[in-house]
């Protein structure tokens, strides 16, 4: 069994840049592709996002790059966790005048808090792969 891996072309070097799939096969044509790809007899599962294809063969990528990259995605991730969060809890107090009269005005200001906490929330997040959402109880 061989892998065939893809990947797309890095600015100024045709024959490097980072993995995009993998595809194990039995034969390879290599005249049947149209992506740029490498053939390796071996492709481990863990290596996922973390090897890179340099000259024609993969590399693997340093771990602190791999770290920065995973938590740049978790952050992401939590601000559209985020934005869920503020469209689904408390953008229909605020954007519903009834609902919000009926709010006594310590209600209207936990409801603002809870707003500016949750906007707040990314940037102040210490562990963003494992967030922790702020107290949303109105």
């Amino acid at each position: 069994m061989r892998v065939l891996l893809f990947y797309r072309n890095a600015p100024g070097h045709p024959f490097s840049g980072p993995i995009t799939h993998s595809m194990k096969v039995r034969e390879v044509d290599p005249f049947a592709w149209h992506a740029p790809h490498v053939v390796v007899d071996e492709w481990r599962a863990d290596w996922d996002s973390t090897h890179y294809i340099e000259d024609g063969a993969p590399v693997p990528i340093p771990p602190r790059i791999v770290a920065a990259t995973v938590t740049a995605v978790a952050r992401v991730r939590l601000r559209v966790r985020r934005n869920g969060l503020l469209r689904d809890v408390i953008d229909p107090l605020l954007t519903n005048p009834v609902r919000w009269a009926e709010m006594t005005d310590a209600q209207q200001a936990k409801v603002l808090a809870c707003r500016q906490a949750l906007l707040d929330w990314p940037a102040t997040e210490k562990r963003p792969r494992n967030p922790t959402p702020p107290d949303l109880e109105i």
